[in-house]
């Protein structure tokens, strides 16, 4: 829901706000650890797939399948002051995907990149978030694994 007043709803969520809202999670779990947050963010991810996802191209409409019935359901894909949904649902999805290594969310994340694919090359000023998604899609990256025993490290933290 986009709005909540006296325990009702007042406007449902648009793509843009499941995306944002998605992105605040994996960064919550990404400063804290607490995979509780990640769980959310794939929640929400599922959610925004089977909302807002069309089923011709993969890309987003702005507004979801519950949601008031529009004569045009519009794809934003163009980045004004604030990224557009499509944009931050590619980069979130993309991100998920590898964080959760579910492929469906890796899948769903490039097929966004591919629609909107001509725009990129056209415009790329007006496509910065999605500019950002197609380099961590496509970038090198680097994985960092820390492992070892619980045990082990609260003992360190005692010596220091």
């Amino acid at each position: 829901m986009r709005y909540y007043r006296n325990c009702n709803v007042v406007e449902l969520g648009f793509l843009d706000d499941y995306a944002f809202m998605i992105m605040a999670l994996i960064d919550l779990y990404e400063a804290t650890f607490n995979t509780k947050w990640l769980i959310e963010a794939k929640k929400l991810a599922e959610e925004v797939i089977d909302l807002f996802s069309d089923a011709k191209d993969g890309s987003f409409f702005l507004t979801g399948k519950d949601s008031e019935k529009l004569i045009a359901r519009t794809k934003p894909g163009s980045d004004g002051p604030v990224p557009s949904g499509n944009s931050i649902a590619a980069f979130v999805l993309l991100k998920l995907g590898r964080l959760t290594m579910n492929q469906q969310f890796t899948e769903q994340g490039s097929k966004v990149l591919e629609v909107f694919w001509q725009q990129l090359k056209q415009s790329p000023a007006y496509s910065s978030a999605m500019l950002t998604a197609l380099s961590f899609c496509i970038g090198p990256t680097q994985e960092i694994v820390i492992a070892g025993s619980l045990k082990h490290q609260k003992q360190n933290r005692c010596l220091s």
